[in-house]
């Protein structure tokens, strides 16, 4: 990744020959690239920069699961964004037990927005009679 330049603003003698306006350009647009370059050196987050909603969930699949729809009991949460959202990124789903137990196939997340409830209807590569904590990222 590039890093950040050292120089921050532009200084009315880095323009010598420039007519006395450009002083008065100068102020708001040095305003602009210090805050763009505050955030950049302040490790932009999706929770302080881009609406998204994390949310945690803890489930447990029914004995009849087998990979199906049909045998999945549906995850429902409310959504907290403002808006429908565009998309849902699997951020994390481990198995609840006494020891850690890994997820050995790709996970998939057919999920639908529903009036402000979001309703995952499917998760992929889960075994049955087991629990699970899901952490999704809504954007």
């Amino acid at each position: 990744m590039a890093r950040l330049p050292l120089i921050k603003r532009i200084l009315k003698e880095d323009l010598p020959e420039s007519p006395d306006w450009t002083t008065r350009l100068l102020y708001p647009l040095n305003l602009f690239f210090e805050n763009v370059y505050n955030a950049l050196d302040g490790n932009i987050t999706f929770g302080d920069n881009i609406e998204s909603q994390t949310k945690e969930v803890t489930f447990q699949t029914s004995s009849a699961y087998d990979g199906t729809q049909a045998n999945f009991d549906v995850i429902q949460f409310p959504n907290g964004l403002k808006r429908s959202p565009n998309g849902m990124i699997l951020l994390q789903i481990t198995q609840v037990e006494d020891a850690f137990t890994s997820i050995t196939t790709a996970p998939y997340v057919n999920w639908l927005s529903v009036n402000q409830v979001i309703n995952i209807y499917l998760i992929t590569g889960l075994t049955a009679s087991k629990s699970y904590k899901l952490r999704v990222l809504l954007i």
